[in-house]
């Protein structure tokens, strides 16, 4: 059987499997064409038996007096916390900890401050949640609000 038809399905029975198959392949790309095609380098020896490092992030936000879409806009903010988190594994990866925030909010609903403390996260990764906390953007119907919550975070 040619490669590129042994490769196109294998992604195949990847994307169809409920359990993903137990080599990883070092790079995928994809191409956004009419015909979709996919590029998968096999590991070499060098990377072969490396470890995919995961993590999750649990996120509490209580309720919050004139902020209406907190809950939606944490849950769509999520994978980037989570993607933060695990990228901050690479370098340390038995970092686990809780990243607790306090966020100003101002009239036009975007994040004006983040007062934030972490225990068990890099500088890295409570710097890079700041980030992503300020990014936010909140419905606050025209007036100020705080808003403050905790994100947990511990490898998979």
């Amino acid at each position: 059987m040619p490669r590129r038809v042994i490769i196109a399905f294998a992604l195949f029975s990847f994307a169809c499997s409920k359990d993903p198959p137990k080599s990883n392949p070092t790079t995928t790309s994809a191409s956004a064409s009419a015909t979709p095609s996919a590029v998968v380098e096999t590991p070499s020896a060098s990377t072969a038996g490396v470890e995919v490092l995961n993590g999750d992030c649990a996120i509490s936000v209580p309720k919050t007096p004139g902020v209406t879409n907190a809950d939606t806009m944490f849950v769509s903010l999520q994978p980037r916390f989570r993607g933060v988190y695990t990228h901050g594994l690479m370098n340390d990866p038995k970092q686990a900890g809780t990243y607790n925030f306090k966020a100003s909010i101002g009239a036009d609903g975007k994040v004006t401050k983040v007062d934030a403390t972490a225990t068990g996260l890099s500088k890295e990764v409570t710097s890079a949640m700041d980030h992503v906390v300020k990014a936010a953007q909140f419905d606050v119907g025209g007036k100020p609000a705080t808003i403050s919550g905790s994100i947990e975070c511990h490898p998979k």
